[in-house]
Order: structure tokens, then C-alpha cells, then sequence
């Protein structure tokens, strides 16, 4: 059994971004997800490619080269992901940390309530189907549970055809496996989330001939436009920017949208052919004689999301009425220790489940481990708060209707699993006399079949005559998903109990594990990386009488990590590379790779004056465990383009991923947009550290190469991080190391306004960052928050008074707006 501080049940939007908060609250965290990638339904993708497996064509397609012909000119699957960004940060940010778990196809089937705490979590992991699924259980000291929601169809005549999808499943094709489930498709339900689906199957080369929204624009008006003033400009305009992206799919394909209409019965033999779309009323009840045949071969019906909750009922977690878990505003759960977050608590969209995942997250890590403060940003509730109002804009403008149960006549099937009709449970229910789902389930059988009730609870609990006594009951599943019996039956040796989960994991723990390794094919550099300062010791053997205090060194390595930086970078111009002795610049990156200990990455300074010293210091680096390099052109001579190519193509050569740097001020030597174009050529090349101060650049350079831009200077963070950059390489992280990680992370996560107020802070002091005092500033500024910053080697003197004065006044004003920020949030 494995203790752990927290553990992630979901590794979907909220998950993920629990997953993520725990973490930087200091919580050691083991994620789970039963699928082979993370990012769940809202973020689902093919493992590799965009393709359909080999051999494997679309519904519709004769063959998979006539659906490849169908869908050639269609855009990679991620153009139609929203908020593709968010999700490669977070999931780059957890891959990469070695105190974050991440357990693929593991698929939680029991939990053990305990009377104290949270209960203990039983999982198989490995394929669905394979024949060695391996058990391991979990014993957390706080749990959350980030289940999600499983899509609710109504029935109408003839939807367990073959044809007829939920539109969740059509999107989950599409994204996964850039598969059409048809060629000629009608998209039919309710709510937004049918325009993602069809934008989703007309990217893999659909012809969608219409998508057909239950609600009137009337109830539509009603639910989204009152009182507008509530509404956050910037969630407006976010919103607006979504649904218009979405629209002009539609239209530029001249896909209609009808709207107070549904499909209420499908046609075909052995295969949908066909649907009937009639007119409804506001209940939903279809008009008669406004029924209209259109030919289709696919149809993808969706009505709205049922919370996930067969784990959280068996943790004994209370439901509200409407059957999501009530939870409280930090997310708690009745259960002491079980948190919800996500559509589990109420469907709310993406942007609810990721605010409502940090609120989970950096409270369980809270109960974690008691007395540690939880990171994150001030304004959480606030903005759950903003996105549930949001969502419940959403239900009153979309929410199901009463009306839709004339469109079951008793030959309908309910329940498709075990065959069941609507006849034949409404006349179960009369001749049992029963108002209990139990007994109903055991004399109708429906919901006794393989989904367990997942697809026909909500709808058999609505077709009865009278509202059964037990709501919800189709939910509590004590075996949550259906397991062999051979698979929980199998003696595995236990294992001693541990305090804390095995870290890192092997590569058995994940047979899909998404762990960046350094020899993948993009390396990447997101993050904030320091470029260390170096402290000196008084030594009248040493050079200028200062040593290298190599313990020092170490333990500020190890700091800046454990505040949540990506990595060091050692001997750059902060760390004086150019003061040191050729022993001291090789020792520097070998006790910075000690110190890291593969917790982040050692981004070495390879600087030399011509390509044979910088390719010398490269293969050292390489030799000594650092994961990259960072070069700066020739030095000392104004290199022209030609040599600068020579240059970094040495380098590179040694074959550690290479950050070209470009500082014409220090160096003389201009890498232009152009020039660094030419040089994302060279194999090896992956990033351009840009500290030339010009934040135009930074749109030129990703117009002419796919290369990673990273902010060089500390006082264009904002702006660079705006217009593209995917990367911090900074100096004052060495002062202020988790303030620094928060505006970055705020930035990736375009929390613009909370990046602003803490940038704002910090703003005048970062400026000496681009000075060229920026050493003696930065080791001022470390004194002055109680670290060592100490003296520099010569020709680094002191601080001038004057400068020293205003140095010691611009960290007088971040210490402070630090400290009334923080105030605010407590």
C-alpha cells in the first residue's frame, strides 16, 4: 500500500490543475487517470499523431485512404482543441516534476471508507483488456476526486441504431483518433458543447448538414442576457471569442443552425439512414405536423452531462439534489479529507473545473500537511464563485425539459444494454407497485447491464410515473467499474508500508506515461530557469582573494528548486563565468547538477570567444551531467553572420539541446530575426534566449522558424510572454524565486490581471536586471531578503552609493507590495 500526501483521482481540466496546486503547495501528489493520455474528455488527443490507427477507417468510408482523402486538407486535430496552451503547460509542468506520480490506465474500481480520513483507493492499471493488470492500492492523506461527467442522451424511436452516437463520442473519435463517424452528419441536443463537437467533425472531414439546438432563441435570450452587468468583461469577451471561433466554422462550411427543434426518432435497418427533426415547444413537447426527414448515415446526439459520482458515493460523499457532490468553498466534501472538484460538483465547463481543481488542490494540500501554507493565487473562491454564476446562465438557457418524455412511445428502448422498452419498465413499475429503483432495476433489468445504469439512469428515474423513493440510487456502485474476477482475485506480494509514494516512478509504473525524457524530439524549456548568481568566500590563495563557496552554491541550487523553479543555469554572465578559473567553471556545473539531483534541469553557460572554446565547454558539460547548454555568439569580436552559423553549429554538435543567446549589448554581435531563422536550422537548436530589449522581435522570429523564445530580460517578461515566449531565463528568481514562478505560471495560465499586480511590485527592481550593475543589484537584493549575495570578483566592484541607494529603495518597494498582497489574500 502506498501513503501519499495527495492523491489526484481524474486527470482531466480539474485534475490537472489540483494535480498542479497540491504540488506547488509542497504536497506530493499521485495522479490517476484510466485513459492512456492525460487531459480527460475536454482535452482528449491521440497519444502520438492525429491519425486513425492503421487500418482503421471512419464510419461512412469505404477505406481509410478515402477517409484520409476526406479529411487531407483538414487542420492537425490541436487547432480544434480550446485552451490547448493551458493544457501543455500543466501537463509539462507535472511530467517533468519528479514529486508528481502520474499513473496512466489505471483504473480506480473500489474504495475502502475509514473512519478518520479519507478512504483507501483501490486501482488496476494496465489495458482494459490485458492479462496482466496490476493492483495497487492507495492509502492518501487528502484525496480528490476529479471523476468529470459522463454525457445523458434521451431516447427516441430508434436510437440504438447503429449510426447513432453520443456527441461526446463523436468528439472523443475525432480528437483521439482524427476519426469522422460519418460522412453526411446531423448534430442534435442541447447546450454549447454541440459546437465544439461539430466544428471537431468537420476538422476530420465531415459534412455536417446541421446542428439542431432543443432550446428556443427565446428560452436561450432569457437564460444568457439578464442582468449582463454581473458578467466580467474579460469572461465575456473570453466566451465571445470561443463561441465565434466556433461559429465561423460553421458558417464559412454554411452548416445551419436551427434552434427549438430536436431529432425525435431515427431511421434505418441494420444502420441509421435517416432522422426526423421536429419543432418544440419551450417544454420540449414536439409540434405536431412540423416533422422534416433528413438523409443522413451518422447522427451525434448529446442533451447535457451527468456528474461522475460512483466514487464519490462510495467515499460517502453527500449529493445535492440535483446529484452532484456538495462540496463547500474550498471544495470539501462531507467526507473529512475528500475533496470534489469539476463536473462532479455541478456541470459547470472548463473553466469552472480548472478553478475549482486549484481550490481542491492547494486546500488538500493544506490538510496534507498542517501548518504549511498553500501556494497559489488570492481570489479563488472569487473566481469559482464567477464561474458557477457562469454555468448556471448555462442550465437556464439550456437545461433539459419535462416534454421530452413524449417523444418514447412504448416500443422505445431505455436501456440498451439489457434491451429493456419503455413499455416494459413503466409496466414493471405498475405491477410491483414499486417505488424503489432496487427492486425496479431487479424486476424490469434496466440498468443491469455492462454501463451499470450509467447511460439509462437519469432517463428511467424520469419515465417512471411517480418519482422514485431512492433518486440517484443508479449511481452507488460499491465494484465502480466492471473488473474480471481474476484480476482482484490475484495474490500479489504486499507491500511494507511506506510514509511517502515511490518517486520517481520506474518506467514499469507508467506503460503510458507521458514523462518528458531529455531525448525527445522537442525539448522543452518552459519554465522559469535561473541564471545563478555565485558566492564568494574570503581566501587570500583564491584569485582576487574570493573562492568560490561551493557549499553555498549548492544550497542555493536546491532553494530556487524547491520554490518551484524549472532550473539553474550555471556560468552565465550572473555567475561570472568569465572570473573564473577554467577548474572553478567546470566544478560550478557539476555541484549545480548535484544539487538538482534531476529534480529540474542545468542549463550550462558554454560562452567562449571562438567556436573551438564554447563546442570544449560543451562536451564538459555534457560529460558532467548538464541536460543543456546556453551560448552566447563569439565574444570579443563582432563575429559575422557566417561565423556566428559556424559557431553555434559546433556546438550544437556536441548533441545537448542548445538556447542560442541573444545579447547585442555584452557580445556586440546582433542575432536578428533572420539570422535566428537560419540558426533554428541547425539540429541541436531549440530556444533563443531574446535580451535585446526589443519586444517587436519576438512576433518576426516565430513568423520565420518554429523555435522557442525565451524571455532573457527580466523587465519584458510580460510583454515577451504575451507575444509568445514559452520561457523565463532570469536573474532576479534569484531574490525572489516563488513570486517570480507565480507570475509565470499566471501568465501561461492567462491570468493576465493577477500576472499584472504581482509583476507591478516588482517591476523596478527587475530593470536593474538589463543594467550593467545587474550582478552587484541582484546580490544586494539577495542580502536584503536574507540570503547570501555577497561580493563579486573583480572587474565587478561594489555599488556606487548612489546606485546601492536606489537598489535598496526599489527591493524596499517589491518587499512591501509583496507583503501587502499577501496580507490581501489571508
Amino acid at each position: 500500500m502506498s501513503s501519499v500526501d495527495v492523491l489526484v483521482i481524474g486527470a482531466g481540466p480539474a485534475g490537472l490543475a489540483a494535480a498542479r496546486a497540491a504540488r506547488l503547495s509542497g504536497a506530493r501528489v499521485v495522479l490517476l487517470d484510466a485513459s492512456a493520455v492525460l487531459g480527460g474528455q475536454f482535452w482528449r488527443h491521440a497519444a502520438t499523431g492525429n491519425s486513425a490507427p492503421e487500418g482503421h477507417a471512419a464510419a461512412g468510408y469505404p477505406d481509410e485512404d478515402s477517409h484520409a482523402a476526406a479529411r487531407a486538407s483538414a487542420p492537425d486535430n490541436h487547432a480544434a482543441q480550446h485552451k490547448w496552451s493551458r493544457f501543455t503547460a500543466l501537463r509539462a509542468a507535472l511530467t517533468r516534476d519528479p514529486d508528481c506520480e502520474i499513473v496512466t490506465g489505471a483504473q480506480v474500481w473500489a474504495v475502502d471508507r475509514r473512519d478518520a480520513g479519507p478512504p483507501v483507493v483501490h486501482t488496476l492499471v494496465g489495458p482494459a483488456d490485458g492479462a496482466d493488470r496490476r493492483r495497487r492500492l492507495f492509502e492518501p492523506r487528502a484525496l480528490v476526486i476529479a471523476t468529470g461527467a459522463h454525457e445523458r442522451t434521451l431516447p427516441f424511436p430508434g436510437w440504438d441504431l447503429p449510426g447513432v452516437y453520443t456527441a461526446g463520442a463523436a468528439q472523443a473519435m475525432a480528437k483521439g483518433d482524427g476519426v469522422a463517424v460519418g460522412r453526411r452528419v446531423l448534430v442534435a441536443g442541447t447546450g454549447p458543447f454541440l459546437l465544439p463537437v461539430a466544428t471537431g467533425l468537420l476538422h476530420v472531414g465531415a459534412s455536417v448538414v446541421g446542428v439542431v439546438e432543443a432550446s428556443s432563441w427565446r428560452r436561450i435570450a432569457r437564460g444568457w442576457l439578464p442582468r449582463p452587468y454581473e458578467m466580467r468583461p474579460k469572461d465575456v469577451l473570453s466566451k465571445s471569442a470561443e463561441l465565434g471561433g466556433y461559429v465561423g466554422a460553421l458558417a464559412v462550411r454554411r452548416v445551419p443552425y436551427r434552434t427549438g427543434a430536436a431529432v425525435v426518432a431515427a431511421h434505418g435497418d441494420d444502420r441509421v439512414t435517416a432522422v426526423t427533426v421536429a419543432r418544440i415547444t419551450d417544454d420540449w413537447t414536439p409540434r405536431e405536423g412540423t416533422g422534416r426527414r433528413i438523409e443522413v448515415d451518422a447522427v451525434c446526439v448529446g442533451h447535457g452531462f451527468v456528474p461522475r459520482t460512483e466514487i464519490a458515493i462510495s467515499a460517502g460523499c453527500a449529493l445535492t439534489a440535483d446529484g452532484s457532490v456538495c462540496v463547500d468553498d474550498e471544495q470539501r466534501t462531507s467526507v473529512p479529507g475528500v475533496y470534489a472538484a469539476g463536473e462532479i460538483t455541478g456541470i459547470g465547463g472548463a473553466d469552472l473545473a480548472l478553478a475549482e481543481g486549484e481550490a481542491a488542490g492547494r486546500a488538500a494540500a493544506g490538510r496534507a500537511a498542517a501548518g504549511r501554507p498553500a501556494a497559489g493565487r488570492a481570489g479563488g473562491t472569487a473566481e469559482v464563485t464567477r464561474h458557477r454564476a457562469f454555468a448556471d446562465r448555462m442550465h437556464r438557457a439550456h437545461g433539459i425539459r419535462p416534454g421530452w418524455r413524449s417523444w418514447v412511445d412504448d416500443s422505445t428502448v431505455v436501456c440498451r444494454c439489457e434491451d429493456v422498452t419503455a413499455e416494459r419498465l413503466r409496466a414493471a413499475a405498475t405491477a410491483t407497485g414499486s417505488c424503489g429503483l432496487r427492486s425496479l432495476k431487479l424486476s424490469s433489468r434496466a440498468g443491469l447491464g455492462m454501463c451499470q445504469g450509467r447511460t439509462c439512469g437519469r432517463n428511467v428515474e424520469d419515465l417512471l410515473p411517480t418519482a422514485p423513493l431512492d433518486q440517484g440510487r443508479m449511481a452507488q456502485r460499491p465494484i465502480v467499474v466492471p473488473v474480471r474476477l481474476g484480476d482482484i482475485a490475484t495474490v500479489q506480494p504486499a507491500a511494507a508500508p511506506s510514509t511517502t509514494p515511490p518517486f520517481p516512478p520506474t518506467p514499469s509504473e507508467h506503460p503510458t506515461d507521458e514523462r518528458q525524457t531529455m531525448t525527445s524530439e522537442h525539448f522543452d524549456l518552459g519554465g522559469v530557469i535561473v541564471a545563478t548568481a555565485l558566492p564568494y568566500k574570503p581566501d587570500s590563495s583564491a584569485p582576487a582573494g574570493l573562492a568560490v563557496d561551493y557549499e553555498r552554491y549548492a544550497e542555493h541550487c536546491d532553494w530556487l528548486i524547491s520554490n518551484g523553479c524549472r532550473g539553474v543555469g550555471p556560468n552565465g554572465s550572473l555567475g561570472e563565468y568569465s572570473s573564473l578559473t577554467d577548474e572553478e567553471r567546470r566544478r560550478v556545473v557539476q555541484v549545480a547538477v548535484e544539487a538538482v539531483g534531476g529534480r529540474g534541469l542545468v542549463l550550462a553557460g558554454v560562452h567562449g570567444a571562438g567556436w573551438h572554446q564554447a563546442e570544449h565547454w560543451a562536451e564538459l558539460a555534457k560529460a558532467d551531467g548538464a541536460d543543456a547548454v546556453l551560448a552566447l555568439p563569439p565574444t570579443l569580436y563582432r563575429a559575422s553572420d557566417e561565423q556566428v552559423v559556424e559557431h553555434y553549429r559546433h556546438i550544437a554538435g556536441v548533441g545537448l539541446p542548445t538556447m542560442i543567446y541573444n545579447n547585442p549589448v555584452d557580445t556586440k554581435v546582433d542575432l536578428l530575426p533572420p539570422l535566428i531563422a537560419e540558426l533554428a536550422e541547425i539540429d541541436g537548436v531549440v530556444a533563443v534566449k531574446e535580451f535585446s530589449g526589443d519586444v517587436r522581435r519576438a512576433f518576426e522570429i516565430s513568423e520565420l522558424c518554429d523555435i522557442d523564445i525565451i524571455a532573457g530580460a527580466d523587465d519584458v517578461l510580460l510583454e515577451l510572454m504575451l507575444d509568445g515566449a514559452v520561457g523565463w531565463f532570469a536573474g532576479f528568481p534569484n531574490t525572489f524565486p516563488a513570486e517570480s514562478v507565480a507570475i509565470y505560471e499566471h501568465m501561461v495560465a492567462g491570468r493576465y490581471d493577477q500576472a499584472r499586480e504581482l509583476y507591478k511590485q516588482l517591476v523596478t527592481v527587475f530593470r536593474w536586471d538589463s543594467r550593467t550593475e545587474f550582478v552587484q543589484a541582484i546580490k544586494v537584493g539577495m542580502d536584503m531578503v536574507g540570503r547570501y549575495g555577497g561580493p563579486c570578483r573583480p572587474p565587478r566592484g561594489p555599488l556606487t552609493p548612489d546606485h546601492e541607494k536606489q537598489v535598496r529603495a526599489a527591493m524596499d518597494r517589491a518587499i512591501s507590495g509583496i507583503e501587502a498582497l499577501s496580507a490581501e489574500a489571508a
